[in-house]
C-alpha cells in the first residue's frame, strides 16, 4: 500500500518564497499547499487537516506567532515551523517544548537567528536549533533565497530545481557567493549586538550607526535578551539615518503602547508593534536623540 504524503501548509506573503519552498518540499516528497495571506491560510487550516504548518514570522496583519496561537486555540496540534528571513545560529541552545515543534529556517537565532527554541506562552511553537538544520542543503538554500540581496536570484534558481539535487543546488556558484557572506554577517551582527545592547526595564537600546549594519536581523536583540519586550535601534546608511522600534514576538505588549503612534510624533510610522523613523543622512545626532527619548518612554511603561 502506498504511503500517504504528509500535507504541509506554508503561509507567506512573499510569492517567491512560497514557490521556492513548495518546490523544495515537493522534491522531498511532501504534499504542499500555500497561502499568501493570513485569512487564506486560516481558511485552508479550517478545511484541511495538515500534518505541518510553516508560518512566516512577519506576516501582514497577524504575526506568525499570533497565527500559531489561533491554530492552537482551534485545537490544532500539528507541528508549527516558524520561517524567518535572515539568521543563523551562534551556538546550540536547548529549546523549550510547549507541545509542538517549530523552527527557524535561516534567519535568526531565536525567531530568526538562532539556536534556542523560544516558546511563546500558549502558542505551542518553539524554535529549533539551526546549527544542525542549516547544515542541510534545503535549509542553506532557504537562507540564501530569503536573505540574498540579489532579486534576480530566484528566477535563476528555479530552472535548476528541475534536474539538480538540493546538494547540487547549494554548490552552484550563484548560491555559494551569497551563503558564506550571509552566515558571516549574521555571526558578526550577534557579537556586535551583544557588545552594544543596553538592556534595562524591558527595553533594549543599541546604536550601530557607525557600522554597515542597517540590514541587521531584527530578532537578534531578543535572542540575546529574552525577557525584553521592546527594542530601539539606531542605524545609518548613505541614504538615511534610521530609528527602528520593535516588539518581541514572544511578549504581550501593553495595550497602552502603540509604536506607530509613538513614531508618528517624530515623522515616522508603521504598525502598533513595529515602527520606524527615517531622517536624512546628516541627521544622525537628531536620530540618536529621538531614539533615546523613545527608549525612555518605553522604559517608563515597565514601571
Amino acid at each position: 500500500m502506498e504511503r500517504t504524503k504528509a500535507r504541509i501548509l506554508h503561509v507567506d506573503d512573499h510569492q517567491d518564497t512560497r514557490l521556492m519552498m513548495a518546490a523544495l518540499l515537493q522534491d522531498c516528497g511532501y504534499g504542499v499547499l500555500t497561502a499568501g495571506s493570513v485569512a487564506e491560510g486560516l481558511e485552508l487550516a479550517r478545511e484541511i487537516n495538515f500534518d505541518l504548518y510553516i508560518l512566516d514570522v512577519r506576516l501582514p496583519g497577524l504575526s506568525g506567532v499570533e497565527v500559531c496561537r489561533e491554530l492552537r486555540q482551534r485545537g490544532i496540534e500539528a507541528p508549527v515551523l516558524m520561517l524567518t528571513a535572515r539568521g543563523l545560529i551562534e551556538q546550540r541552545v536547548e529549546g523549550l517544548d510547549a507541545g509542538a515543534d517549530g523552527g527557524s529556517v535561516g534567519t535568526w537565532t531565536g525567531p530568526r537567528t538562532g539556536s534556542w527554541l523560544a516558546s511563546p506562552s500558549g502558542t505551542g511553537a518553539t524554535w529549533l536549533d539551526l546549527e544542525c538544520t542549516l547544515a542541510q542543503p534545503a535549509m542553506q538554500l532557504a537562507l540564501v533565497i530569503e536573505a540574498a540581496p540579489d532579486h534576480s536570484l530566484v528566477p535563476q534558481l528555479v530552472p535548476h530545481l528541475a534536474y539538480r539535487s538540493l546538494q547540487e543546488m547549494i554548490e552552484l556558484p550563484i548560491v555559494q557567493k551569497h551563503l558564506g557572506p550571509l552566515l558571516e554577517r549574521h555571526r558578526r551582527s550577534i557579537e556586535i549586538m551583544r557588545e552594544r545592547a543596553d538592556y534595562r526595564d524591558g527595553v533594549i537600546y543599541f546604536d550601530v550607526s557607525d557600522l554597515d549594519l542597517e540590514g541587521y536581523n531584527k530578532f537578534v536583540p531578543y535572542y540575546l535578551h529574552r525577557d525584553a519586550t521592546y527594542s530601539v535601534g539606531v542605524s545609518a546608511s548613505p541614504a538615511r539615518a534610521k530609528i527602528s522600534v520593535g516588539t518581541s514576538p514572544w511578549k504581550e505588549a501593553s495595550a497602552d503602547v502603540n509604536l506607530a503612534s509613538l513614531c508618528e510624533k517624530y515623522g515616522g510610522g508603521g504598525h502598533a508593534r513595529v515602527a520606524a523613523i527615517s531622517l536624512g543622512p546628516g541627521d544622525l545626532v537628531r536620530a540618536r536623540q529621538i531614539a533615546q527619548e523613545i527608549t525612555t518612554t518605553l522604559r517608563s511603561h515597565s514601571h
